[in-house]
Protein backbone atom coordinates (compact mmCIF):
# COMPACT_ATOMS: atom_id res chain seq x y z
CA UNK A 1 0.00 0.00 0.00
CA UNK A 2 3.05 2.27 -1.25
CA UNK A 3 1.86 6.25 0.66
CA UNK A 4 -0.48 4.86 3.11
CA UNK A 5 1.73 4.08 6.07
CA UNK A 6 1.37 6.57 8.39
CA UNK A 7 -1.59 7.14 10.74
CA UNK A 8 -2.57 10.58 10.76
CA UNK A 9 -6.47 10.76 11.49
CA UNK A 10 -5.49 10.96 15.70
CA UNK A 11 -3.38 14.33 15.23
CA UNK A 12 -5.97 15.61 12.39
CA UNK A 13 -8.73 14.92 14.97
CA UNK A 14 -7.17 17.08 17.78
CA UNK A 15 -6.91 20.20 14.72
CA UNK A 16 -10.07 20.19 14.09
CA UNK A 17 -11.47 20.98 17.98
CA UNK A 18 -9.07 23.89 17.91
CA UNK A 19 -11.33 26.62 17.63
CA UNK A 20 -11.17 28.17 14.49
CA UNK A 21 -9.73 27.61 11.35
CA UNK A 22 -7.71 30.55 10.16
CA UNK A 23 -4.56 31.65 7.77
CA UNK A 24 -1.69 30.65 9.52
CA UNK A 25 1.64 32.34 9.90
CA UNK A 26 4.90 30.46 7.91
CA UNK A 27 6.78 30.92 10.76
CA UNK A 28 4.31 28.70 12.90
CA UNK A 29 5.38 24.72 12.91
CA UNK A 30 1.75 23.59 12.28
CA UNK A 31 -2.05 24.24 12.05
CA UNK A 32 -5.09 24.39 10.00
CA UNK A 33 -5.51 26.63 7.04
CA UNK A 34 -8.80 27.41 4.77
CA UNK A 35 -8.09 28.15 1.18
CA UNK A 36 -9.20 30.69 -0.51
CA UNK A 37 -10.45 29.29 -3.67
CA UNK A 38 -11.40 25.67 -4.60
CA UNK A 39 -8.56 24.28 -6.84
CA UNK A 40 -9.11 21.32 -9.41
CA UNK A 41 -8.05 18.03 -9.19
CA UNK A 42 -7.03 15.79 -12.37
CA UNK A 43 -7.61 12.04 -11.77
CA UNK A 44 -6.52 9.76 -14.05
CA UNK A 45 -9.18 6.72 -13.88
CA UNK A 46 -8.02 5.33 -17.53
CA UNK A 47 -4.88 5.61 -18.41
CA UNK A 48 -3.59 4.02 -22.31
CA UNK A 49 -6.30 2.21 -23.39
CA UNK A 50 -8.26 1.84 -27.05
CA UNK A 51 -11.42 3.60 -26.43
CA UNK A 52 -14.16 4.73 -23.62
CA UNK A 53 -17.79 5.97 -23.85
CA UNK A 54 -18.70 8.91 -21.95
CA UNK A 55 -22.68 9.77 -21.50
CA UNK A 56 -24.94 12.02 -19.49
CA UNK A 57 -28.21 11.95 -18.60
CA UNK A 58 -28.19 15.68 -17.45
CA UNK A 59 -29.07 17.57 -20.80
CA UNK A 60 -26.54 17.19 -23.88
CA UNK A 61 -22.61 16.39 -23.81
CA UNK A 62 -20.33 19.38 -24.61
CA UNK A 63 -16.79 19.68 -25.96
CA UNK A 64 -13.64 21.96 -25.49
CA UNK A 65 -10.59 21.65 -27.14
CA UNK A 66 -7.74 23.03 -25.13
CA UNK A 67 -9.58 27.29 -24.69
CA UNK A 68 -11.29 27.15 -27.95
CA UNK A 69 -15.31 27.85 -27.10
CA UNK A 70 -17.48 25.47 -25.93
CA UNK A 71 -19.12 23.17 -28.90
CA UNK A 72 -22.60 21.76 -28.51
CA UNK A 73 -22.13 18.04 -29.78
CA UNK A 74 -26.42 17.50 -29.47
CA UNK A 75 -25.73 14.17 -28.45
CA UNK A 76 -25.98 12.02 -24.80
CA UNK A 77 -22.98 9.76 -25.91
CA UNK A 78 -19.64 9.83 -27.33
CA UNK A 79 -17.08 6.80 -27.59
CA UNK A 80 -13.52 8.25 -27.47
CA UNK A 81 -10.55 7.31 -29.29
CA UNK A 82 -6.95 8.26 -30.97
CA UNK A 83 -6.22 8.44 -35.09
CA UNK A 84 -2.80 9.29 -37.03
CA UNK A 85 -2.10 12.70 -37.71
CA UNK A 86 -2.68 13.45 -41.29
CA UNK A 87 -0.33 15.82 -42.67
CA UNK A 88 -2.79 18.50 -44.54
CA UNK A 89 -1.95 18.51 -48.41
CA UNK A 90 -2.20 22.06 -51.07
CA UNK A 91 -1.60 23.18 -53.61
CA UNK A 92 -0.07 26.45 -55.51
CA UNK A 93 -0.16 27.19 -59.16
CA UNK A 94 3.08 28.40 -61.16
CA UNK A 95 2.82 30.20 -64.42
CA UNK A 96 5.11 28.98 -67.49
CA UNK A 97 5.26 29.65 -71.54
CA UNK A 98 7.11 26.24 -72.77
CA UNK A 99 8.45 24.98 -75.94
CA UNK A 100 10.13 28.27 -77.80
CA UNK A 101 12.56 27.42 -80.13
CA UNK A 102 15.51 29.59 -79.19
CA UNK A 103 16.61 31.83 -76.62
CA UNK A 104 17.22 34.71 -77.90
CA UNK A 105 13.02 34.45 -78.87
CA UNK A 106 12.28 33.29 -74.50
CA UNK A 107 14.37 36.61 -73.53
CA UNK A 108 12.50 39.03 -76.00
CA UNK A 109 8.97 37.41 -74.59
CA UNK A 110 10.05 37.74 -71.18
CA UNK A 111 11.20 41.50 -71.97
CA UNK A 112 7.99 42.34 -73.19
CA UNK A 113 5.78 40.82 -69.73
CA UNK A 114 8.15 42.84 -67.70
CA UNK A 115 7.33 46.29 -69.54
CA UNK A 116 3.50 45.10 -70.35
CA UNK A 117 2.25 43.70 -66.95
CA UNK A 118 5.51 44.82 -64.69
CA UNK A 119 5.55 41.38 -63.88
CA UNK A 120 9.51 39.34 -63.51
CA UNK A 121 10.03 36.42 -66.04
CA UNK A 122 13.09 33.97 -65.91
CA UNK A 123 14.35 32.25 -69.28
CA UNK A 124 15.20 28.71 -67.86
CA UNK A 125 15.96 25.66 -70.60
CA UNK A 126 13.37 23.68 -71.77
CA UNK A 127 11.35 20.68 -70.43
CA UNK A 128 12.39 18.73 -73.76
CA UNK A 129 15.67 19.20 -75.97
CA UNK A 130 16.30 22.23 -77.73
CA UNK A 131 13.98 24.25 -76.37
CA UNK A 132 13.26 27.16 -73.98
CA UNK A 133 10.58 28.48 -71.11
CA UNK A 134 9.72 31.44 -69.41
CA UNK A 135 8.95 30.79 -65.90
CA UNK A 136 6.81 33.78 -64.24
CA UNK A 137 6.96 35.39 -60.91
CA UNK A 138 3.17 35.37 -60.01
CA UNK A 139 1.73 32.50 -57.65
CA UNK A 140 -1.76 32.01 -56.95
CA UNK A 141 -3.38 29.64 -54.59
CA UNK A 142 -6.50 28.15 -56.28
CA UNK A 143 -7.38 27.19 -59.56
CA UNK A 144 -10.04 29.79 -60.19
CA UNK A 145 -7.54 32.40 -59.45
CA UNK A 146 -4.91 30.84 -61.86
CA UNK A 147 -7.58 30.45 -64.70
CA UNK A 148 -8.55 33.91 -64.35
CA UNK A 149 -4.78 34.88 -64.23
CA UNK A 150 -3.91 33.24 -67.71
CA UNK A 151 -7.38 34.81 -68.95
CA UNK A 152 -6.35 38.18 -68.31
CA UNK A 153 -2.53 37.03 -69.98
CA UNK A 154 -4.30 36.03 -73.16
CA UNK A 155 -6.08 39.15 -73.78
CA UNK A 156 -2.99 41.43 -73.65
CA UNK A 157 -1.34 38.50 -76.37
CA UNK A 158 0.31 36.37 -74.07
CA UNK A 159 -0.77 32.47 -75.50
CA UNK A 160 0.11 29.11 -74.67
CA UNK A 161 0.51 30.21 -70.72
CA UNK A 162 0.29 27.01 -68.88
CA UNK A 163 -1.02 26.41 -65.48
CA UNK A 164 2.10 24.34 -63.04
CA UNK A 165 0.09 23.21 -60.13
CA UNK A 166 2.85 22.38 -57.24
CA UNK A 167 2.13 20.05 -53.94
CA UNK A 168 3.44 20.13 -50.58
CA UNK A 169 2.25 19.67 -47.28
CA UNK A 170 2.10 21.87 -44.96
CA UNK A 171 1.58 20.50 -40.84
CA UNK A 172 -0.53 23.23 -38.55
CA UNK A 173 1.23 24.96 -35.82
CA UNK A 174 -0.33 22.95 -33.77
CA UNK A 175 1.57 19.74 -35.05
CA UNK A 176 4.74 21.62 -34.98
CA UNK A 177 4.84 22.92 -31.54
CA UNK A 178 3.90 19.11 -30.40
CA UNK A 179 6.82 18.20 -32.29
CA UNK A 180 8.82 20.47 -29.79
CA UNK A 181 7.22 19.63 -27.04
CA UNK A 182 7.86 15.73 -27.47
CA UNK A 183 11.15 16.45 -28.48
CA UNK A 184 12.03 19.11 -25.28
CA UNK A 185 10.38 16.03 -22.69
CA UNK A 186 11.16 12.66 -24.47
CA UNK A 187 10.37 10.51 -21.44
CA UNK A 188 6.67 12.00 -20.77
CA UNK A 189 3.44 9.83 -22.05
CA UNK A 190 1.44 12.35 -22.94
CA UNK A 191 1.17 13.15 -26.69
CA UNK A 192 -1.35 16.01 -26.46
CA UNK A 193 -0.38 19.61 -26.98
CA UNK A 194 -0.44 21.22 -23.33
CA UNK A 195 0.31 24.74 -25.07
CA UNK A 196 -3.12 26.16 -26.66
CA UNK A 197 -1.84 29.25 -28.83
CA UNK A 198 -2.04 28.00 -31.86
CA UNK A 199 -4.16 27.61 -34.59
CA UNK A 200 -5.53 24.80 -35.85
CA UNK A 201 -6.67 25.64 -39.29
CA UNK A 202 -4.12 27.91 -40.94
CA UNK A 203 -4.21 30.51 -43.23
CA UNK A 204 -2.26 30.74 -46.50
CA UNK A 205 0.52 32.61 -45.37
CA UNK A 206 0.44 30.29 -42.47
CA UNK A 207 0.50 27.10 -44.77
CA UNK A 208 3.51 28.39 -46.83
CA UNK A 209 5.49 29.17 -44.23
CA UNK A 210 5.24 25.56 -42.74
CA UNK A 211 5.28 24.26 -46.44
CA UNK A 212 7.66 20.96 -45.89
CA UNK A 213 7.86 21.38 -42.26
CA UNK A 214 9.47 18.50 -40.30
CA UNK A 215 7.08 17.18 -37.77
CA UNK A 216 7.36 13.92 -35.55
CA UNK A 217 5.96 11.10 -37.67
CA UNK A 218 4.09 9.42 -34.70
CA UNK A 219 1.58 12.02 -33.52
CA UNK A 220 -1.70 11.44 -32.98
CA UNK A 221 -5.24 12.94 -32.36
CA UNK A 222 -7.73 12.60 -30.03
CA UNK A 223 -11.28 11.49 -31.60
CA UNK A 224 -14.41 11.88 -29.57
CA UNK A 225 -17.54 12.04 -31.93
CA UNK A 226 -16.47 14.16 -34.64
CA UNK A 227 -14.06 16.20 -33.05
CA UNK A 228 -10.47 15.47 -33.58
CA UNK A 229 -7.53 17.49 -32.26
CA UNK A 230 -4.01 17.71 -30.92
CA UNK A 231 -4.82 18.93 -27.88
CA UNK A 232 -6.85 17.19 -25.44
CA UNK A 233 -10.51 17.23 -25.73
CA UNK A 234 -12.61 17.74 -22.50
CA UNK A 235 -16.52 16.36 -22.93
CA UNK A 236 -18.34 17.55 -19.97
CA UNK A 237 -22.30 17.68 -19.56
CA UNK A 238 -24.52 21.01 -20.47
CA UNK A 239 -26.00 20.88 -17.80
CA UNK A 240 -23.24 22.57 -14.75
CA UNK A 241 -23.56 20.22 -11.82
CA UNK A 242 -24.79 17.48 -14.54
CA UNK A 243 -22.97 14.08 -13.95
CA UNK A 244 -21.14 12.58 -16.45
CA UNK A 245 -20.62 8.34 -16.65
CA UNK A 246 -17.51 6.85 -17.91
CA UNK A 247 -17.85 3.48 -19.47
CA UNK A 248 -21.30 3.36 -16.87
CA UNK A 249 -19.47 4.50 -13.71
CA UNK A 250 -20.67 8.46 -12.46
CA UNK A 251 -17.94 10.99 -12.02
CA UNK A 252 -18.89 14.68 -11.00
CA UNK A 253 -16.63 17.10 -13.19
CA UNK A 254 -15.26 16.34 -16.52
CA UNK A 255 -13.70 13.86 -18.62
CA UNK A 256 -10.74 15.28 -20.28
CA UNK A 257 -9.47 12.84 -23.29
CA UNK A 258 -5.96 13.03 -24.57
CA UNK A 259 -3.12 10.45 -26.51
CA UNK A 260 -0.42 8.60 -24.87
CA UNK A 261 3.40 7.89 -26.18
CA UNK A 262 1.95 3.99 -27.46
CA UNK A 263 -1.25 6.20 -29.48
CA UNK A 264 -3.76 5.21 -27.05
CA UNK A 265 -5.30 7.59 -25.04
CA UNK A 266 -5.68 8.70 -21.34
CA UNK A 267 -8.99 9.82 -19.81
CA UNK A 268 -9.27 12.20 -17.12
CA UNK A 269 -11.55 13.37 -14.05
CA UNK A 270 -11.01 17.26 -14.15
CA UNK A 271 -13.52 18.01 -10.82
CA UNK A 272 -13.17 20.39 -8.18
CA UNK A 273 -11.41 19.08 -4.70
CA UNK A 274 -14.50 19.42 -2.53
CA UNK A 275 -16.71 17.08 -5.31
CA UNK A 276 -13.83 14.87 -5.77
CA UNK A 277 -13.70 14.59 -1.77
CA UNK A 278 -17.05 13.05 -2.24
CA UNK A 279 -15.99 9.75 -3.62
CA UNK A 280 -13.27 9.86 -2.01
CA UNK A 281 -13.98 10.37 2.12
CA UNK A 282 -16.44 6.86 2.05
CA UNK A 283 -14.14 4.80 0.11
CA UNK A 284 -11.00 5.65 2.48
CA UNK A 285 -13.37 5.20 5.92
CA UNK A 286 -16.55 3.36 6.42
CA UNK A 287 -16.49 4.13 10.32
CA UNK A 288 -19.63 5.31 10.76
CA UNK A 289 -18.26 8.49 12.94
CA UNK A 290 -19.05 12.17 11.86
CA UNK A 291 -15.79 13.75 13.72
CA UNK A 292 -14.18 10.42 12.14
CA UNK A 293 -14.93 11.20 8.59
CA UNK A 294 -14.62 14.91 8.95
CA UNK A 295 -10.31 14.06 9.81
CA UNK A 296 -10.47 12.09 7.00
CA UNK A 297 -11.82 14.64 4.89
CA UNK A 298 -9.41 17.23 5.85
CA UNK A 299 -6.81 14.05 5.92
CA UNK A 300 -8.06 13.73 1.78
CA UNK A 301 -7.84 16.90 0.85
CA UNK A 302 -4.71 17.96 2.34
CA UNK A 303 -2.97 14.92 0.16
CA UNK A 304 -4.83 15.84 -2.75
CA UNK A 305 -3.26 19.39 -2.06
CA UNK A 306 0.32 18.23 -1.18
CA UNK A 307 0.66 15.86 -4.17
CA UNK A 308 -0.76 17.57 -7.53
CA UNK A 309 1.20 16.82 -10.29
CA UNK A 310 2.54 13.72 -9.12
CA UNK A 311 2.11 11.72 -12.45
CA UNK A 312 2.95 14.94 -14.33
CA UNK A 313 4.26 12.84 -16.82
CA UNK A 314 0.98 10.90 -17.57
CA UNK A 315 -0.79 14.12 -17.85
CA UNK A 316 -2.87 14.11 -14.40
CA UNK A 317 -2.52 14.71 -10.77
CA UNK A 318 -3.11 11.25 -9.00
CA UNK A 319 -5.08 7.52 -9.53
CA UNK A 320 -8.71 6.16 -7.90
CA UNK A 321 -6.47 3.77 -6.45
CA UNK A 322 -4.79 3.13 -3.19
CA UNK A 323 -1.75 4.59 -4.98
CA UNK A 324 -2.92 7.45 -4.10
CA UNK A 325 -6.65 7.83 -2.98
CA UNK A 326 -9.44 5.50 -3.73
CA UNK A 327 -11.58 7.66 -5.50
CA UNK A 328 -14.92 5.97 -6.50
CA UNK A 329 -17.22 8.59 -8.13
CA UNK A 330 -21.06 9.10 -6.84
CA UNK A 331 -21.99 5.64 -6.38
CA UNK A 332 -19.61 5.56 -3.15
CA UNK A 333 -20.73 8.73 -1.44
CA UNK A 334 -23.03 8.75 1.43
CA UNK A 335 -24.89 11.27 3.62
CA UNK A 336 -22.53 11.17 6.37
CA UNK A 337 -19.76 11.42 4.14
CA UNK A 338 -20.95 14.77 2.12
CA UNK A 339 -21.63 16.31 5.58
CA UNK A 340 -18.08 15.82 6.71
CA UNK A 341 -16.73 17.26 3.26
CA UNK A 342 -19.00 20.19 3.38
CA UNK A 343 -18.38 20.70 7.33
CA UNK A 344 -14.44 21.11 6.68
CA UNK A 345 -14.89 22.81 3.41
CA UNK A 346 -11.29 24.25 2.25
CA UNK A 347 -9.65 23.28 5.57
CA UNK A 348 -6.28 21.22 5.30
CA UNK A 349 -3.19 21.23 7.09
CA UNK A 350 -0.27 23.00 7.27
CA UNK A 351 3.30 22.73 8.19
CA UNK A 352 5.88 25.49 7.34
CA UNK A 353 3.76 27.13 5.39
CA UNK A 354 2.93 24.05 2.85
CA UNK A 355 0.23 21.67 2.75
CA UNK A 356 1.59 17.64 4.54
CA UNK A 357 2.49 14.55 3.44
CA UNK A 358 -0.42 13.55 4.92
CA UNK A 359 -0.15 9.44 4.34
CA UNK A 360 -2.43 7.50 6.40
CA UNK A 361 -3.97 3.91 6.61
CA UNK A 362 -6.49 1.76 6.11
CA UNK A 363 -5.31 -0.85 8.34
CA UNK A 364 -3.05 -0.44 11.57
CA UNK A 365 -0.96 -3.70 12.57
CA UNK A 366 0.14 -1.98 16.06
CA UNK A 367 2.16 0.77 15.34
CA UNK A 368 3.15 3.02 12.39
CA UNK A 369 6.66 3.50 11.84
CA UNK A 370 9.24 7.15 11.05
CA UNK A 371 8.63 8.52 7.96
CA UNK A 372 12.58 8.09 7.44
CA UNK A 373 12.69 4.37 8.10
CA UNK A 374 10.69 3.75 4.73
CA UNK A 375 10.96 6.97 2.61
CA UNK A 376 13.97 9.44 1.42
CA UNK A 377 12.22 11.61 3.25
CA UNK A 378 11.58 12.15 7.09
CA UNK A 379 9.11 14.46 8.27
CA UNK A 380 8.67 15.93 11.75
CA UNK A 381 5.38 15.20 11.58
CA UNK A 382 5.60 11.91 10.34
CA UNK A 383 6.50 9.67 13.70
CA UNK A 384 5.56 6.49 14.31
CA UNK A 385 2.68 6.04 17.28
CA UNK A 386 0.42 3.14 18.53
CA UNK A 387 -2.36 2.43 17.08
CA UNK A 388 -3.55 -0.89 19.23
CA UNK A 389 -6.67 -1.26 20.76
CA UNK A 390 -6.18 -1.75 24.70
CA UNK A 391 -6.73 -5.47 24.46
CA UNK A 392 -7.75 -5.79 27.61
CA UNK A 393 -10.30 -2.97 28.00
CA UNK A 394 -11.80 -4.05 24.52
CA UNK A 395 -12.38 -7.36 24.66
CA UNK A 396 -13.72 -7.68 28.22
CA UNK A 397 -17.06 -7.62 27.61
CA UNK A 398 -16.29 -10.65 25.13
CA UNK A 399 -14.53 -12.86 27.85
CA UNK A 400 -16.15 -15.41 30.14
CA UNK A 401 -14.01 -16.46 33.25
CA UNK A 402 -13.95 -19.25 36.01
CA UNK A 403 -12.25 -19.76 39.57
CA UNK A 404 -11.58 -23.54 38.32
CA UNK A 405 -8.16 -25.36 37.82
CA UNK A 406 -7.53 -25.83 34.40
CA UNK A 407 -8.16 -29.47 33.52
CA UNK A 408 -4.53 -30.96 33.03
CA UNK A 409 -4.36 -33.05 29.37
CA UNK A 410 -2.17 -35.58 31.18
CA UNK A 411 -4.63 -37.03 34.02
CA UNK A 412 -6.57 -39.45 32.29
CA UNK A 413 -9.83 -37.83 33.97
CA UNK A 414 -9.58 -35.46 31.43
CA UNK A 415 -9.28 -37.05 28.29
CA UNK A 416 -13.32 -36.51 27.84
CA UNK A 417 -12.97 -32.60 28.35
CA UNK A 418 -10.03 -32.72 25.41
CA UNK A 419 -12.06 -34.25 23.39
CA UNK A 420 -15.24 -31.57 23.48
CA UNK A 421 -12.58 -28.59 23.59
CA UNK A 422 -11.49 -29.81 20.15
CA UNK A 423 -15.38 -30.34 18.79
CA UNK A 424 -15.96 -26.50 20.09
CA UNK A 425 -12.34 -25.70 18.10
CA UNK A 426 -13.55 -27.30 14.93
CA UNK A 427 -16.76 -25.15 14.93
CA UNK A 428 -14.83 -21.64 15.49
CA UNK A 429 -14.85 -21.69 19.67
CA UNK A 430 -11.96 -21.68 20.93
CA UNK A 431 -10.11 -21.78 24.51
CA UNK A 432 -6.92 -20.27 25.56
Amino acid sequence: MKLRNILLLFSIISLLSSSTFSHTDENESSATFKLDGEPTIRIGLLRNVYSATITTRDGSLVAVEGNEPQKFLNVTSVRASSQAYQTPSFEYYQFEILNIATREEAEELANRIKNETRENASVMVGNTVDTWRIRLETEKETRFEAETYVADLTAKGFVNVQIIPVKYTSPSDEAIELTKQIAQNPKSKVRSLKSTSSTKSPNIQTRRKNMNAFINTGLREAVVSNLSSLKPITIGSSNPNGIVYLNGKRYRGKMEVSTTSSGRITVVNVVPIEDYLLGVVPAELSLPQLEAQKAQAVAARTYALGNKDAYDDEGFDMVDTIWSQVYKGVAIETAMGTQAVKATRGVFALYKGKPINAMFTSTCGGRTEDSGNIYEFNEPYLKGVNCSLEGGEHFSPFLIKTSREPALMRNEGNYEFVRLASKYAVNNFLFV
